[in-house]
């Protein structure tokens, strides 16, 4: 067996020694420069996405609040063209005097009228009016009828009926509970000019 030669274990030694050094250089450069390079990268690719999902969203959101600001302009136009001014309640008076005048001319015989206990909002004072007396079941519709029609600000809150179901034209006996829906007590007069 032939021994080594000293100039083959040199290059041997020599070559082992630069692989060892290129080891170390090539992993010291992918830690200390091509990973982190890659972390920033991978980062800024995962905030890139985020910032296309969040944008992709205010897109969305955008559209849903110009589509909201068009139905709120509908709705606005269409409250001013249907609105209902109320009235003060200081004019309870008239108001009882339009209701007892409504349902006589309705047909109905009014045997009591009154004021229930007002509940006052920051919008509206809601007044109660308890209606009874007699008439046919005909008269009691055209008086919620004209009701509706003449005073829009005022709703029926309890309609009760007593009679013979059979015979629509039988006296029938009706209590009616009414709320008449009135300005509030700051509310500018009716006469006022608006606010600018």
């Amino acid at each position: 067996m032939k021994g080594l030669d000293p100039k083959k274990l040199m290059c041997l030694r020599i070559d082992l020694t630069g692989v060892a050094a290129c080891v170390v250089f090539t992993l010291l450069t992918y830690f200390l420069g091509l990973k982190p390079i890659l972390a920033d990268r991978a980062r800024a690719v995962a905030a890139r996405a985020a910032l296309e999902a969040q944008q992709a969203k205010a897109v969305k959101l955008e559209a849903s609040v110009l589509a909201v600001r068009a139905r709120l302009v509908e709705v606005q136009q269409a409250l001013t063209k249907t609105a209902v001014h109320l009235h003060p309640a200081r004019r309870v008076n008239q108001r009882i005097a339009q209701v007892a005048e409504l349902a006589a001319k309705s047909g109905l015989k009014v045997n009591d009228i009154r004021l229930g206990p007002s509940a006052a909002t920051p919008r509206y004072v809601g007044i109660p009016i308890l209606l009874a007396g007699t008439g046919t079941f005909q008269s009691c519709t055209r008086f919620l009828h004209q009701l509706n029609r003449a005073l829009p600000d005022t709703g029926v809150t309890v309609l009760e009926l007593q009679g013979n179901p059979k015979d629509e034209f039988q006296v029938a006996q009706f209590h009616f509970q009414l709320l008449w829906y009135a300005a509030p007590s700051d509310a500018p007069p009716e006469d006022a000019p608006p606010k600018k």
